[in-house]
């Protein structure tokens, strides 16, 4: 077989209209376009492609930009004729609402008439500009829409005697000036939605007021929720968000604002992430005591009902200064993975341990805040304080134990002698010490020295 000849075959033009089709689709919408050169049969090729991307960044240098981009969009769709999209994607960083608007809005129409499934459409808006984007009016009534990115302020029409959205099973949406009552009321109006995901960037900065912002979220078919709220260390814990989804699976809140929830139970909740505040060294100047119980607790007693809980760092060190036997109880939760933070230590653990009588698998990641930038009072610094009387789940069901990127500090040693004393039924315990750790006052040869309550516990060290 001569293998020069087989090297010189052009398998790809060989192949059905669709199938190349399906492999430009893969392309930036330009690089198919560009395709149409390659020969006669390859010229229009690309208007069988069934996902479009238009993304004008890559010419923000150009001068004109904003017509090139434009034009070069019409004549595409033009030519492409009304073939279905599977996707269509929008990012428009030069756009200009009083001159640009009206085309733009004549792209989403043709992907609503071209029976899109996902679409995804950025707009780059001026920084104080605080007016939403105004979209077609038709858009909410879109049957054959599937997944939705709405990544600028935007809004449109919800007709309150139809159905919005049918098909809509994922939604994302980002906001930085939102409209909370048009949210709330697309949320409830989507009748399959599955997965939402909420970005809030900048909540309730309106210059030096405080502008109190209410999200419900009402959704009985929604299966995964995120809601991602960015903000530096400025307070505004007077934001709401009300979550009642009593069929939510997955469940992951990043809050950097201390914002307040109000979360109805979740009986089929399987897996809760939760990572509140931003640094434990500004926690006295943020909230009060009683204002991070009460900010917490909404959180914790929503979501007492997951098998699987991950807290980070910030949020045991809120709880820290806040907790008290108020605290829920985790029936179902058999896994816990806690960051331990420097400042507040380890005093939320043995709650977790006494309320947790089911607990298998428990996780305890060391942290420190680079960003902190200093030290407090040696009477916030909340060590560890062995639960009494022992907890349940360490006498009849925690199996394995991770710690990782240990200091090798004093109450490290305390904590590990604790848990390997008084796990009955341990199988397994592991640890990973900070490569910077010292190693004094803990190391390897030190635990394999303490007291094991079971008989069946290994030790492993990464």
């Amino acid at each position: 077989m001569d293998t020069r000849k087989v090297g010189k075959e052009d398998f790809i033009s060989k192949l059905p209209n669709d199938v190349v089709a399906h492999i430009l689709s893969y392309l930036n919408t330009k690089e198919a376009v560009q395709t149409a050169v390659l020969s006669r049969r390859w010229r229009y090729l690309w208007t069988y492609i069934h996902s479009l991307n238009f993304n004008d960044f890559h010419i923000r240098e150009m001068e004109g930009r904003n017509q090139v981009f434009m034009d070069f969009v019409d004549r595409v769709l033009g030519l492409r004729g009304s073939r279905n999209i599977q996707t269509f994607t929008l990012g428009f960083y030069d756009f200009r609402r009083q001159n640009d608007l009206l085309r733009v809005n004549a792209w989403i129409n043709y992907a609503l008439c071209c029976n899109v499934k996902e679409l995804d459409l950025f707009l780059l808006l001026e920084y104080e500009e605080r007016i939403p984007v105004r979209l077609p009016e038709n858009f909410s009534s879109c049957e054959s829409l599937v997944a939705l990115k709405l990544r600028t302020d935007f809004v449109f029409t919800i007709p309150s005697t139809i159905t919005c959205f049918p098909s809509l099973k994922v939604l994302r949406v980002d906001a930085k000036h939102p409209d909370c009552e048009f949210l709330s009321t697309l949320f409830c109006r989507c009748p399959v939605l599955e997965d939402l995901f909420i970005y809030v960037n900048d909540l309730g900065q309106d210059g030096d007021d405080q502008v109190e912002h209410t999200f419900t979220i009402s959704i009985p078919t929604l299966k995964r929720l995120k809601i991602d709220i960015c903000r530096r260390f400025e307070n505004f814990s007077d934001q709401k968000f009300i979550i009642q989804t009593p069929n939510l699976v997955y469940l992951t809140i990043q809050d950097d604002s201390m914002a307040y929830f109000v979360i109805d139970e979740i009986p089929s909740l399987l897996e809760a992430k939760v990572s509140i505040g931003h640094s434990t060294f500004f926690y006295k100047d943020q909230v009060s005591q009683q204002e991070a119980h009460r900010l917490l607790m909404g959180i914790l007693k929503g979501i007492r009902n997951a098998k699987f809980l991950n807290l980070s760092a910030s949020t045991t060190a809120a709880l820290s200064y806040a907790v008290d036997d108020d605290l829920p109880t985790f029936l179902f939760m058999l896994r816990l993975e806690m960051g331990i933070d420097h400042f507040f230590g380890w005093k939320s653990l043995p709650h977790f341990l006494r309320n947790s009588p089911i607990l298998e698998f428990l996780v305890l990641e060391r942290v420190t805040f680079d960003e902190a930038g200093g030290e407090l009072d040696v009477e916030d610094n909340f060590g560890w304080i062995p639960p009494m009387p022992q907890p349940y789940c360490l006498l009849q069901h925690l199996k394995e134990i991770k710690m990782r990127y240990l200091w090798a500090l004093e109450d490290e040693a305390e904590v590990v002698k604790y848990l390997l004393e008084n796990g009955k039924v341990l199988e397994k315990m592991s640890f990973m010490f900070d490569e910077d750790s010292s190693e004094e006052e803990l190391n390897a040869d030190m635990i394999e020295e303490f007291p094991r309550g079971s008989e069946k516990c290994v030790i492993e060290f990464d």
